[in-house]
């Protein structure tokens, strides 16, 4: 139905359009109060009214609309922020990934040249280093075992107390991204792996991880730790988020610490006695 268009009983009525004094004048000011409007005819009015309502109708949905369309803009730079720093941050993962994987390049390299010469001389226990050190050979531990550890496997009720192995700190052992100690091959391969069950070995080959407990000398227990195996390193690792906080508890520092390794079982289960000690710098 057109603006002009009325409905008087069963027939459509063409009002006449508003003067345009009306349009202008009366109705600019006050559209929607009609009983103080000049316009008597009730015709008139409701043709008025019509038009007025189709008016604000169409402002309406073009209001909406420029909403809409608003909405749109916005979501759409929201879009792309989003995705700008996702690749942001995609990229510093890559760099940080990159950076670990040089860290454990150089640190197995630096480790494969240490194992091809004798170990240098450290402070801190009673330890003997064999200066005629070779691939059938080890550093041992000579004396009895640290005062702490014979009281906890006491009081844990534990037993089989074996020195494992020891790790002078680098870099890459105490940087936070890491969260893991890398033994050497050597020292796994003749010391560690020999120590496991048969069932440990075992799991350690099928699924390439062990879990194990760790204490360390001030009774701290760290239960998120396991000793892994990294096919693509050829290398086992002891790693998780405790080996940071033993870190810090202890406040180790590279080239300046040694970390002696011992093992023993509670209820069968392996755990793990991390002491530590100065090196001779």
């Amino acid at each position: 139905m057109e603006c002009g268009d009325f409905l008087v009983g069963n027939k459509r009525t063409n009002l006449s359009p508003l003067p345009i004094h009306m349009k202008r004048t009366l109705f600019r000011k006050q559209r929607t109060n009609f009983e103080v409007m000049e316009v008597q005819d009730p015709y008139k009015k409701l043709e008025v009214l019509l038009c007025m309502t189709e008016t604000k109708l169409n402002s309406f949905k073009q209001s909406m609309e420029k909403d809409k369309c608003k909405k749109i803009k916005i979501e759409e730079e929201r879009r792309r922020r989003r995705q700008q720093q996702q690749q942001q941050q995609n990229e510093l993962e890559r760099r940080r990934q990159q950076q670990q994987n040089e860290l454990e390049r150089r640190h197995q390299q630096q480790q494969n040249e240490d194992e091809r010469r004798p170990e240098q001389q450290v402070n801190g226990g009673n330890h003997n280093n064999n200066n005629n050190d070779n691939d059938q050979e080890v550093w041992k531990w000579e004396g009895p075992p640290p005062e702490w550890i014979v009281k906890t496997i006491e009081n844990f009720g534990g037993e089989s107390l074996k020195y494992l192995f020891r790790k002078k700190l680098t870099i890459s052992d105490v940087v936070g991204q890491q969260n893991r100690l890398l033994p050497t091959r050597k020292d796994m391969r003749q010391v560690v792996i020999p120590y496991l069950t048969e069932e440990e070995r075992s799991k350690l080959e099928q699924v390439n991880e062990l879990k194990v407990m760790v204490i360390d000398v001030s009774g701290t227990e760290y239960k998120t730790m396991i000793m892994k195996w990294y096919s693509s390193l050829k290398a086992h690792r002891i790693i998780g988020p405790d080996w940071s906080n033993f870190v810090r508890n202890n406040k180790l520092e590279p080239s300046h610490h040694v970390v002696y390794v011992w093992g023993f079982r509670v209820t069968g289960k392996l755990w793990l006695a991390f002491d530590y000690a100065l090196t001779g710098r």
